[in-house]
């Protein structure tokens, strides 16, 4: 109830301020200051904010509540347990991540590896880097000097494909295939996180161990929360509520209405719980698997039309297929 008041109170003041502002800028000179395209997102403007004040609950209507209350009154799914079931630091893991230009992010994102690394019995950091035009590639090569035992670098420059999803796909395979050759028999852990700024708070670091309070047989990987919005619908599927393509679906609608259902709603703060959500497939910047569980996976970036597809959907569809479990676990965290 509060929440909607204050809603209410911030919608109403930006339209009273855009009508203000409208009603100056067409009284200055008869008119004759402002375009008609102005007028016209002014009006648009002032219709969203009428419809925000006379159904607030539409616009704060947050998927991942019901979906959180659903898991925990109505599915049998992990539960956190007060000890680890497991001791982290009797498993090796190889920690993947690719990256361009993050050469102002990159200092804080090695520290947060590293940090990751020092709580498993033992670990290999693999990084990815392609044409970056700051000072990436020397900032990863003098980390490499620094500790040549535990730093891979894999460098290429001019990737060929012109489509985003298709580079990504073909680099994080290049990864996995390097993360093999590291664990041959699938005995331990891998981290797959991105390197700009969702890494650069700790807070991974500081949240990876709930990973190893739920039982270990139960998962074969487990997806990141944010602390705030969570952002990564792209890669996010969950069996009868999102096997939809999102862009897909926003393309087809291509109307407010559209945006509130397939869009809006699932960019929401998702609330820490102590079970797992079961999803399809899922990221928001780091995911943790048993290298057991990707034996025989590989990324697919475009799909069967040539179109790009998020590379994490086609990974983890593998997985489901082959019985596989998948889980969004809240208390694990990117920035």
């Amino acid at each position: 109830m509060i929440a909607r008041r204050v809603f209410r109170l911030i919608a109403m003041g930006l339209w009273l301020s855009v009508s203000l502002l409208s009603a100056w800028l067409v009284g200055i000179d008869g008119g004759s200051a402002i375009a008609p395209e102005f007028a016209i997102l002014l009006v648009t403007l002032q219709c969203m904010w009428i419809c925000q004040l006379l159904g607030p609950e539409a616009y704060l209507d947050n998927f991942w509540d019901g979906y959180v209350d659903d898991v925990e009154r109505l599915m049998d799914t992990p539960r956190f347990q007060q000890a680890p079931t497991v001791d982290m630091a009797s498993l090796p893991i190889v920690i993947c991540g690719c990256c361009r230009d993050v050469e102002h992010q990159l200092p804080k994102v090695l520290a947060s590896m590293h940090r990751i690394g020092a709580r498993f019995k033992s670990y290999r950091i693999v990084i990815f880097e392609n044409d970056s035009r700051d000072a990436t590639r020397s900032l990863l090569e003098a980390e490499q000097t620094r500790f040549p035992e535990l730093i891979t670098l894999l460098l290429e420059d001019g990737m060929k494909s012109p489509w985003r999803t298709e580079r990504l796909a073909c680099i994080r395979n290049r990864l996995l295939d390097e993360a093999r050759q590291l664990d041959p028999k699938n005995e331990g852990l891998l981290l797959m996180m991105d390197m700009d700024d969702v890494a650069t708070k700790g807070t991974l670091a500081a949240t990876i161990h709930t990973c190893f309070h739920f039982p270990f047989d139960s998962w074969d990987a487990l997806t990141t929360n944010r602390r705030f919005v969570y952002y990564d619908i792209w890669a996010l599927r969950i069996r009868q509520h999102i096997e939809f393509d999102f862009a897909e679906m926003r393309r087809k609608t291509r109307s407010m209405e559209g945006d509130l259902k397939y869009y809006l709603r699932f960019l929401r703060r998702i609330r820490k719980s102590d079970r797992l959500l079961p999803v399809l497939s899922a990221f928001a910047g780091a995911a943790l698997y048993k290298m057991s569980a990707l034996s025989g996976k590989h990324y697919i970036g475009l799909g069967p039309e040539g179109g790009e597809v998020c590379e994490h959907l086609s990974l983890h569809e593998q997985m489901i297929r082959e019985g596989r479990k998948i889980y969004l676990n809240t208390l694990m965290v990117t920035a």
